[in-house]
């Protein structure tokens, strides 16, 4: 009767339960098992006895950490979040006589609820720099002008022709004044890009690599590719941020003297790299460029977009980071005429 019984409360489990050998033979799967390794509940007897690598594997590189823990022989994780395909999993391993036993607990409500509050905070954070650039641009602005144009009514007056000290101050007033204004100009368009809004995510692409180039030594180049539809508002301005974050980081850090940011609009996707050719890092020390602040906003921004995001580099060979955001399914595939 114990055996049964257990038996039952394994196959009605609200988890997924799968039973592995030392060798990493499975052994026993229950059908929540089954269904996250994407089997028919039918087919758990014909996977006894084969490798749970074999259809781990098949996910992808995301389920790299679950796949090297077991070829270490590693029977003792636990990894709060790793996708398998469609999924979000909290990963659990635990050693038993003859081998482990593994638990997969499905965290997709978690993870869209994390999702829906990092959305929030983005839009707070929008709405602050939509509000700043408005009072930078109606207040400052205008009160620049007014400044100058005083100063340029001082240099028609009879006082000013007399006097050459006066006129050389003057002159280095206004001087600091234009640039006061170009530094303004540059924060209002970081905090609120216009052409983003106006004209979309290419052009506005195209103004901050311009930008950017008059401001620093390194070359900035722009490539995009050739579809001029408008994408999604919160798909365009995600990009752009990511493109700001990441064109920041390659100057800040990686001594670039080239820097490429290149857009492709695909059927299904779209993607942007930004690549230099800096001073690169380790591959092994992968892990913890990414737990820098920047890499962490842009890991947050694609996944609020549901994309994934690669980082390339080795020493002195610069960093190529990818960002590939899926269109969505349904009428207008994330596409705005």
């Amino acid at each position: 009767m114990r055996e049964p019984f257990l038996e039952s409360i394994i196959h009605a489990a609200p988890i997924a339960i799968i039973a592995i050998d030392k060798r990493l033979k499975i052994n026993l799967i229950n059908p929540r098992g089954c269904n996250y390794l994407n089997l028919d509940v039918g087919q758990a007897d014909a996977c006894l006895g084969k490798p749970i690598t074999d259809f781990i594997t098949k996910f992808g590189s995301e389920t790299s950490q679950v796949v090297n823990h077991l070829l270490n022989f590693s029977f003792n994780f636990d990894l709060p979040e790793v996708k398998l395909g469609d999924r979000y999993l909290n990963v659990r391993c635990r050693p038993v006589e003859g081998g482990a036993l593994m638990t997969f607990l499905n965290i997709n409500n978690l993870k869209e609820k994390e999702t829906q509050a990092f959305n929030a905070l983005l839009e707070g954070q929008e709405l602050e720099r939509r509000r700043f650039a408005q009072e930078i641009h109606d207040g400052v602005g205008p009160l620049l002008s007014t400044l100058k144009m005083s100063i340029q009514g001082l240099q028609g007056s009879p006082t000013y022709q007399a006097h050459h000290k006066l006129q050389n101050e003057l002159a280095k007033l206004i001087d600091v004044i234009d640039l006061v204004t170009v530094d303004i100009r540059s924060i209002s368009h970081a905090l609120l890009p216009s052409a983003l809004i106006d004209f979309g995510l290419e052009t506005a692409l195209q103004n901050l690599c311009t930008l950017v180039q008059r401001q620093t030594k390194s070359k900035i180049e722009c490539f995009i590719s050739q579809k001029k539809s408008r994408l999604e508002p919160t798909m365009e301005l995600g990009l752009y941020r990511i493109a700001q974050e990441l064109l920041n980081n390659a100057l800040k850090y990686a001594s670039a003297n080239n820097i490429a940011v290149q857009l492709f609009k695909h059927d299904t996707n779209v993607s942007l790299m930004v690549e230099d050719d800096g001073i690169g890092f380790d591959s092994a020390d992968l892990e913890k460029n990414l737990q820098g602040i920047g890499f962490k906003n842009v890991l947050s921004r694609v996944e609020s977009l549901g994309g994934k995001f690669s980082l390339e580099s080795a020493l002195g060979e610069g960093v190529l980071a990818t960002i590939e955001i899926p269109l969505k399914s349904g009428r207008n595939n994330g596409i705005i005429a």
